[in-house]
């Protein structure tokens, strides 16, 4: 299935945002994203040898990391100029030891830490981070994360045709600026993705550049990478297997030949040979949304009805299982400005008040039907089914309406869905990432055409706003503001997880899907 590009999108300036944006998230791209329970957070201990089972695709550059293996080999092998909080997703240090943004929040500089080194010794420099983001950005390298720079000025003329990026400038030797085409103060958030990390190519080495991480690509096996630790915690040597598949992947860690390995949803909960599962939110969620441009939804109270009388807890468990969560908000778990219970009284299931609000829009009956627009998969079919039996419980008739996964972007965007399926993934854990495509005024992604001018300015606000929690307060008023448009449902909270042998301590998965954060850090020597 295609996913939109938000930056290959005609949009307002206002609205230009970095996002790897999907109308509907496919299984394809979830086939390693789930749910579990279990989550360490001990310190990483020194170990022997650590043997991660990953699927054919996975990659060691990690310009190109698009998944939740090749994201955490990135961890191992390089480190971006700051981090993010595997727990509050944060902005941390990197290689930059300090940041700081002008008052405008329209230019960065960061400070590079004396001790940021390549894996054969050489010092980090300004000019070096500037060359890595470059190879990023440069059409040649075709980056699934070159959005996140696209905020950047002179990224669209670097990546339509190469050369540098006007707005990276070396200053000196350890000072590096970014000048941005907007005022947004998450900017340094989009700096901490894993596949941001700072690296040298060099045809010489094993793995095909020279990273910044805590691990150096050393040499293969029969046809297995093998990593050795440069400096702290975590195992002397990681040795990485590839299999044909992510089920192949399991089972050679139930198997007992492998310590780690990342799971699908199809894979379930239990596992062979006592294994425990590691997981954490991604920063992907799933709604059910309202056209509001459809006559049929004029009436607010109608809205109601049909929101409250849907139960994400019920839809979710029947459809999925354990293996994905409950959203609540149309924000991620894991970002800064998630409110607490951000539904309440607008899209919290409620079925007395669905039937009230019901009766209060047509008292006198005549309840039009709809449709269920979805994405023609097993799950969401099921999804359907179960969201048209709700709504038939609060005296709601629908008929579920399948639609084939490559032309389902564009009937969202062409076509006349009615209650649709609207998913979205972000390439960073910021609230910006999905409050600006997705639901401002004038977004092209706003399929639903919620208008809300409270939410846009509050939006605006928090982009030029430099204090973390206040900008986290603007966005939860934000992502209040569009539930109270009463067009929203908010249903599955997609995970990222991974299995691990017991022997194996001290993992815990970040927003973004990597598992070896906390082996990172230029402080871990």
């Amino acid at each position: 299935m295609p996913f939109l590009n938000y930056r290959g999108s005609a949009l307002s300036p206002l609205w230009r945002r970095r996002a790897f944006s999907a109308i509907c998230v496919t299984a394809a791209l979830f086939s390693s994203l789930s749910c579990s329970t279990g989550e360490s957070k001990q310190t990483p201990k020194r170990l022997g040898l650590l043997t991660f089972a990953v699927s054919a695709t996975t990659t060691l550059d990690p310009a190109v990391a698009s998944n939740p293996e090749s994201i955490s080999l990135a961890e191992l092998i390089s480190l971006p100029l700051v981090q993010l909080d595997p727990n509050t997703s944060e902005v941390i240090p990197g290689i930059a030891r300090s940041w700081r943004g002008n008052k405008e929040q329209t230019s960065f500089t960061f400070n590079i830490d004396q001790r940021a080194r390549f894996s054969a010794g050489a010092l980090v420099g300004a000019a070096d981070v500037k060359a890595s983001l470059e190879r990023v950005v440069a059409p040649g390298t075709r980056s699934p994360i070159a959005g996140l720079l696209s905020e950047v000025v002179g990224y669209e003329a670097a990546h339509a045709a190469g050369g540098p990026v006007a707005g990276i400038v070396a200053k000196n030797a350890t000072t590096i600026v970014f000048n941005i085409s907007r005022p947004d103060a998450t900017f340094p958030i989009s700096l901490g993705h894993p596949g941001l990390g700072i690296v040298a190519p060099d045809a010489d080495e094993p793995g095909g550049l020279f990273g910044t991480g805590p691990y150096r690509v050393s040499g293969t096996t029969e046809g297995d990478w093998e990593m050795t630790r440069l400096r702290g915690p975590g195992a002397r040597k990681i040795r990485i297997t590839k299999f044909e598949s992510a089920d192949e992947a399991r089972r050679a860690v139930e198997a007992g030949k492998a310590d780690i390995a990342a799971i699908t949803r199809e894979a379930g909960t239990t596992f062979k040979g006592g294994l425990r599962p590691v997981s954490a939110p991604y920063v992907a969620v799933s709604n059910y949304a309202l056209n509001l441009e459809n006559p049929k939804f004029a009436n607010v109270d109608f809205r109601e009805a049909i929101l409250r009388a849907l139960n994400s807890v019920s839809l979710v468990r029947k459809t999925f299982g354990p293996t994905v969560g409950v959203a609540n908000g149309v924000l991620p778990e894991t970002v800064a400005g998630h409110g607490e219970n951000p539904c309440r009284n607008i899209c919290d299931f409620n079925l007395a008040a669905a039937k009230a609000a019901l009766a209060r829009a047509f008292p006198a009956g005549g309840v039009p039907p709809f449709s269920i627009d979805y994405d023609d998969t097993p799950a969401q079919a099921n999804l359907a089914l179960e969201a048209q039996a709700q709504l038939r419980a609060a005296g709601i008739e629908t008929t579920p309406r399948a639609h084939p996964i490559s032309d389902y972007d564009d009937f969202l965007a062409n076509g006349e869905p009615e209650l649709f399926r609207l998913g979205w993934v972000a390439l960073d854990p910021s609230a910006e990432a999905f409050l600006f495509p997705v639901f401002a005024s004038d977004a092209p992604e706003n399929v639903a055409h919620i208008k809300s001018l409270a939410s846009d300015l509050l939006v605006i606000s928090a982009s030029t706003t430099g204090d973390p929690k206040k900008r986290a307060g603007l966005y939860a008023k934000a992502e209040r503001a569009i539930l109270q448009q009463v067009a929203v449902k908010p249903v599955v909270q997609y995970r990222s997880r991974f299995i691990a042998r017991s022997t194996v301590k001290a993992l815990s998965v970040d927003a973004l899907g990597g598992i070896f954060s906390g082996y990172a850090g230029l402080g871990n020597r």
